[in-house]
């Protein structure tokens, strides 16, 4: 079930798994999955919502990793090719390398951005910040940052808000 068509400025394709059924393979926790994050260093994730319980507390989204989960009707899906571009927020005039993307069912998929280090000033690890992909304007005279994840662990995009 398709809740939103591709994204008008930044056309990326929907993850047909939003809404779907899956089982973490090592937990044998299960629920709904209702978020997807995309990193570009490959470690991505699905959230799952257990079904409520009836104890007055609504159910928190737990992240999994793609790899641990079992889907009851997986559909592979399209790889983001805007991670690793860099882009601007539109608004504040924020920049950096997208890092990261989020997906749900809803309206509100999301852009990881991280500016560069500035080792000659302060070398101090940057803070990332997640945007919405309407503030987004890709900036293609910049070179496109490539990672190989098959040796970098793990993303290092902040928590979603």
């Amino acid at each position: 079930m398709q809740l939103r068509k591709k994204t008008a400025k930044l056309d990326i394709p929907r993850n047909m798994n939003l809404g779907k059924q899956a089982k973490d393979k090592v937990t044998g926790f299960s629920g709904t999955v209702t978020d997807y994050i995309e990193h570009l260093t490959g470690c991505n994730q699905y959230g799952l919502i257990p079904k409520y319980d009836g104890s007055g507390k609504y159910p928190d989204t737990v992240m999994i990793s793609e790899a641990d989960l079992k889907f009851n009707d997986y559909k592979e899906h399209p790889k983001n090719t805007n991670l690793g571009k860099h882009a601007v927020d539109g608004i504040t005039g924020f920049e950096g390398t997208i890092i990261g993307y989020a997906q749900t069912p809803g309206q509100c998929d999301r852009y990881c951005i991280m500016p560069d280090c500035e080792p000659d000033k302060t070398n101090k690890y940057p803070k990332g910040t997640w945007l919405d992909d309407n503030r987004i304007k890709i900036n293609d005279k910049k070179k496109k940052k490539k990672v190989d994840t098959k040796k970098t662990p793990g993303a290092c995009c902040p928590a979603l808000p």
